[in-house]
Formats: C-alpha cells, sequence, structure tokens
C-alpha cells in the first residue's frame, strides 16, 4: 500500500509539473502575440510561427499526458477501494485467534504482517488487527481460563 499511495503522489506531482510547463507555454503564445502585434502589418515571424506550432504541440501532448494520469489515477484509486474491502471481509471473517497470531507475528514484524506470503503489499497493520480484535468477545488467557474452569467445577460440585 505504502508504493502505491508514493506512485500516487509521484502522479500528482508530474500532473503539476505538466500544468506548470503548459502554463509557460501559454505565456509563450502570449509572448508571440505580443509580437505579432509589434511587426504590425509585416505579420508574424518563421520564428514566431515555428515557436507557436511547437508550443501548441507540446502543450496537446501535456494536455493528454495529465489526461493519461488522470485515468491511472482513477484506477489506482478503485484498485485501493477493492483492495480495502477485501481486506475488510477477511478480518471480519477471519477466527479471533488466528487475529491474535497475525498481531503477534505482525509485532514482531515491526508494524506490519502479510498473511498470504504473496510479497505484496496487501498485509494488516497493528492498529488495523486491533480494531478487529476490539470488536471481538474477550479470549480468556490460560490462567483466566484455569480459574473459570475451577469457579464452574465449583458450581457443579455445589448444587
Amino acid at each position: 500500500m505504502e508504493i502505491v499511495e508514493n506512485n500516487m503522489v509521484n502522479i500528482e506531482i508530474k500532473k503539476g509539473y505538466a500544468r506548470k510547463t503548459i502554463d509557460n507555454l501559454e505565456n509563450a503564445a502570449d509572448y508571440i502575440a505580443s509580437s505579432e502585434a509589434i511587426n504590425g502589418d509585416r505579420g508574424p515571424s518563421n520564428k514566431c510561427l515555428r515557436m507557436g506550432t511547437e508550443a501548441q504541440k507540446q502543450k496537446e501532448e501535456l494536455i493528454a499526458y495529465i489526461e493519461t494520469l488522470e485515468d491511472y489515477f482513477a484506477a489506482v484509486n478503485l484498485i485501493l477501494d477493492k483492495t480495502d474491502k477485501i481486506k475488510e471481509k477477511t478480518l471480519k471473517e477471519a477466527h479471533t485467534r488466528i487475529l491474535m497470531s497475525w498481531l503477534s507475528k505482525a509485532r514482531a514484524c515491526g508494524g506490519g504482517y502479510n498473511p498470504f506470503d504473496d510479497n505484496s503489499e496487501f498485509g494488516f497493520s497493528i492498529g488495523e488487527l486491533k480494531i478487529e480484535l476490539s470488536k471481538r468477545e474477550h479470549i480468556p488467557n490460560k490462567q483466566e481460563a484455569k480459574t473459570i474452569r475451577q469457579q464452574k467445577a465449583k458450581e457443579k460440585r455445589n448444587r
């Protein structure tokens, strides 16, 4: 997930650079138009025409590039939404003891654990596991289980 988020930040940076370049190209077009006005009836020079044509071509390429980045950005967001739904479903369906083992492995790994071992970014953070475990019924540890068994045996004898 971290790699995907970094890519999304890079996409935003690239879009910003592309928009800045478009602004610069528009400024160049304004400059060309002003030079045409200075030349008067003679019309624009060949150099100005070439620059204007190249600037327009670059602007169109950058606009297409931005659209491509936005499409990629939308696809990444769709994948992230599906991944979040899968993670949520997996956490809800997993048995409490399994969640507890994932939590201990996440702590041992230093912050996150991927139970699927597929070398992907898909995994669970300690926070996600703790939130899901907080929604579950408490599972007694060995000492608590021993006390509960003793109390039940005592109640059974006293009947």
